[in-house]
């Protein structure tokens, strides 16, 4: 190659600057370059060299042997961290997925569940209606069988036997006509006496709505009282515990 000078190496780099440029001088100075580099006796691939290393005397410089083996290392380390990299990456991915199929296994039994939870209030729910219906039924039941002529019931217990107005074992004053009417127990636990007095044995304890045949009212000792058919047998309650039809 003849002999570069500093002239000559300016107008290349015009030139080479010009291809860069507008689109009729980078076509000009691409045929200067060309004519150019015919003159120096430049080949493409010195050209090429040029553009990639520089035109320097003695062609590119030779990298040493210790720099090679530094960049050799450092190649090889970045290499190991990449796999590395790489291999954790793989690991997550292993990990995020077993995650994925344990929370979607979590939701599938979360719902069964809540769906198990409903199924058990609604059986609860119908179960605590039917009770509480049968239980009506037996009260309303026992209310109408109690609310007959001859079947009053004492305690809870319904007594056997029906109601007559045959006249007590004892002899029992006389303490006007009768005239038979039905009431209803309105205290909590009303007591029916065989006399008419608050001292007198308590015969029977009567809960509250029980249906009762009252025979005749009247006053003792300044009381009202209500001779009642309870069974078979004559008691007395006072009549404040009662409510006559």
């Amino acid at each position: 190659m003849a002999e570069v000078t500093d002239e000559d190496a300016e107008r290349l780099a015009n030139r080479l600057a010009m291809m860069v440029s507008e689109e009729g001088e980078a076509a000009n100075a691409g045929r200067a370059v060309a004519q150019l580099a015919r003159r120096l006796g430049l080949t493409g691939g010195q050209l090429k060299e040029m553009f990639l290393y520089g035109a320097v005397a003695g062609g590119r410089p030779a990298t040493s042997n210790a720099e090679q083996e530094r960049q050799e290392r450092e190649l090889s380390v970045l290499r190991k961290s990449l796999r590395l990299m790489e291999s954790n990456y793989r690991t997550l991915e292993i990990e995020r997925d077993a995650l994925v199929t344990q929370i979607d296994a979590m939701r599938s039994r979360a719902a069964a569940s809540r769906n198990s939870s409903q199924i058990r209030y609604i059986i609860f729910g119908v179960f605590a209606l039917a009770l509480a219906g049968a239980g009506t039924i037996g009260w309303l039941v026992t209310v109408a069988e109690n609310a007959r002529p001859g079947a009053v019931a004492t305690a809870g217990i319904a007594l056997p036997g029906p109601v007559t107005s045959a006249a007590p074992t004892t002899a029992q004053p006389d303490y006007g006509p009768v005239v038979r009417r039905v009431g209803v127990v309105r205290a909590a636990r009303a007591v029916a006496y065989r006399q008419p007095d608050k001292s007198a044995p308590a015969m029977a304890t009567l809960q509250l709505g029980m249906p009762i045949v009252v025979r005749r009212t009247f006053t003792s000792a300044q009381v009202q009282w209500a001779e009642v058919e309870v069974g078979s047998t004559l008691g007395y309650m006072i009549t404040a515990e009662i409510d006559l039809n």
